[in-house]
């Protein structure tokens, strides 16, 4: 018996001798600060402790006392621009230094691939060599959040690079337009500027949101009610998932039975490495259509058939002559990977709100094509979540989707358009602006490697809007669109240039919904002239409505007319 409570005894010494400060892995060496704001400490030391911080910056000893866990926080006042300063955190047994620590802009860089996409990295930026090479700036801080999922809002994220880094040629597998960005808005402030990279190749929107702003989003009912009954509890949710999923695949087995396809599918539709060889990588992340095209014969009409996929990763949707078992209920979502409803919100983007930022450059909306209805209340909940988070009303600079996939003159029923006019909707929140890239698209990659002037159009936005400076950075709208006869007339409330004689990317409706291309003739530099001969009694009019347009309309400093839709 007194062996045994000398042993209990060593035991809770060695514990208390070893707790120490430890913080939030976006707290290390080499951080920016959002000048001129309020920043929550937290951390953990020994239970009920006085914990002392002191910044550098005004060298003011403050003292908090540690909960009975041990938790502690602490609001410190950030100065204006300038550095490097430490912030030391220190209790009774252990002291933490913050060292190199600047005090400027920090904007928060999210969303898919290709606000992912790297100067360096699974990908190269266009001119990388040289943008490597220059990437030479301790002004400039990178921050990147490993990606990681999680079903409930997470207290810390994880971090690549060992947490904050200066920008260097060996720092570059980092976001293209967040550093990019940052380096054009440091040349003009002349002050330290940081960005985080919080984000995940083939990602939709709904994963980027909270439970609670989800609700009110049609469509996602099944998977927040499954959160809900089982408790956010991960091991839960993967019973409850493979339950409904053996429901629904008896159910698919019948479905199949009754369709009875053909069963003479033979041979690789594509190469193994084929995805690499035209130009993806061997990093590639996102949703790729594959068809291919049978002959069954006659003797084989009716027939069962098994169809093999292979390995896939992550999940697939078949279709069968444009069919995809419509007559089954909806595929239970998996729970596994990074689509699933709230799981980078809870593990990337919560962790980060006690840390103020400046403002969010958002670029994502590839993985909700074909859900535009549901992404114009979905994208806005977003914006909303995020700024209840941060408890903010900051800047929410967004890019419309590039063109991409085959050119086509006429094609009203593009769902890539439908998509980018859904993510004009969240302009209607204030605050916002949006950047076009759609003149920057590559039909045949959804990865279009000149982000050099999406950072720029970007900055243009930021600094314009935020920081006083006359960027002309907006493109002429449409103000106001008149029939007359067989034409429309539009009035823009700018100047406008195309890069042709020819004015290219307008369609032109009636009211059947049938289209046709427009002849455009500038009236005067702010009015356009648009009809058709197939079409007689127009009634609307679209501009670069399609998955790849050929629009070619300006502002007189170069910033593209973005689509629109007069019906829409």
């Amino acid at each position: 018996m007194d062996k045994l409570i000398l042993l209990l005894l060593i035991s809770t010494a060695f514990v208390v001798a070893q707790a120490k400060v430890v913080l939030p892995n976006y707290i290390t060496d080499n951080m920016v600060v959002q000048r001129n704001s309020v920043m929550k400490i937290t951390g953990h030391a020994s239970s009920g402790s006085k914990v002392n911080v002191i910044a550098g910056w005004d060298s003011r000893s403050r003292e908090v006392k540690a909960d009975s866990e041990g938790k502690f926080d602490i609001s410190l006042d950030t100065p204006d621009a300038g550095g490097p300063y430490s912030i030391i955190i220190a209790d009774k047994d252990s002291k933490v230094k913050v060292g190199n620590v600047l005090s400027g802009e920090l904007w928060l860089c999210s969303g898919q691939s290709n606000m992912e996409f790297p100067v360096d990295g699974w990908t190269s930026v266009m001119d990388a060599d040289h943008v490597v090479s220059t990437a030479r700036n301790p002004d400039i801080r990178l921050l990147q959040v490993k990606k990681r999922v999680a079903f409930s809002p997470q207290d810390d994220i994880e971090t690549n690079m060992g947490g904050w880094v200066e920008a260097a040629p060996n720092t570059m597998d980092f976001s293209a337009i967040a550093y990019l960005y940052a380096k054009e808005l440091r040349d003009s402030l002349k002050v330290p500027v940081g960005v985080i990279d919080a984000t995940w190749g083939g990602t939709p929107a709904e994963a980027w949101t909270s439970y609670g702003f989800l609700k009110g989003v049609p469509g996602f009912e099944g998977e927040l009610s499954a959160m809900e009954s089982c408790g956010f509890d991960t091991s839960r949710l993967r019973e409850n998932y493979e339950k409904e999923m053996g429901v629904w695949m008896k159910l698919a087995q019948k479905g199949g039975e009754e369709i009875r396809p053909g069963d003479k599918l033979t041979g690789n539709v594509l190469p193994a490495d084929y995805f690499e060889r035209i130009g993806f990588g061997n990093g590639f992340d996102g949703i790729v259509w594959v068809q291919k095209e049978i002959d069954v014969p006659a003797e084989d009409a009716g027939k069962p058939m098994t169809l093999k996929l292979g390995a896939i990763d992550d999940e697939d949707v078949t279709y069968l002559n444009g069919v995809d078992f419509s007559s089954l209920p909806k595929k239970p979502a998996s729970i596994e990977g990074s689509s699933y409803p709230t799981v980078l919100y809870n593990a990337m983007i919560h962790p980060l709100r006690n840390l103020p930022i400046k403002g969010v450059l958002w670029y994502q909306g590839c993985a909700n094509v074909g859900r535009a209805e549901q992404y114009e209340t979905l994208f806005k909940s977003l914006i909303n979540n995020w700024r209840d988070t941060w408890d903010s009303e900051f800047p929410f600079y967004f890019v419309q989707l590039a063109g991409w996939l085959a050119p086509h003159s006429v094609q009203p029923d593009s769902e890539w358009a439908a998509l980018r006019n859904a993510q004009s909707k969240a302009l209607q929140l204030p605050n916002t602006a949006m950047v076009s890239a759609i003149d920057l698209g590559n039909p045949g990659d959804i990865h279009p490697r000149d982000k050099q002037t999406v950072a720029h159009r970007l900055a243009l936005t930021a600094l314009g809007r935020d920081y006083g400076f006359d960027t002309n950075y907006k493109a002429p709208q449409c103000i106001s669109m008149q029939k007359m006869g067989n034409k429309i007339v539009l009035k823009f409330d700018d100047d406008l240039t195309a890069t042709s004689v020819a004015i290219l990317g307008f369609i032109i409706g009636d009211a059947d919904g049938d289209f046709d291309q427009a002849v455009a003739r500038m009236a005067d530099s702010r009015t356009l002239e648009l009809y058709s001969p197939l079409v007689k009694k127009p009634v609307c009019v679209r501009y670069d409505w399609a998955d790849f347009p050929n629009g070619n309309l300006y502002s007189r400093h170069g910033i593209p007319v973005a689509p629109f839709a007069t019906d829409k």
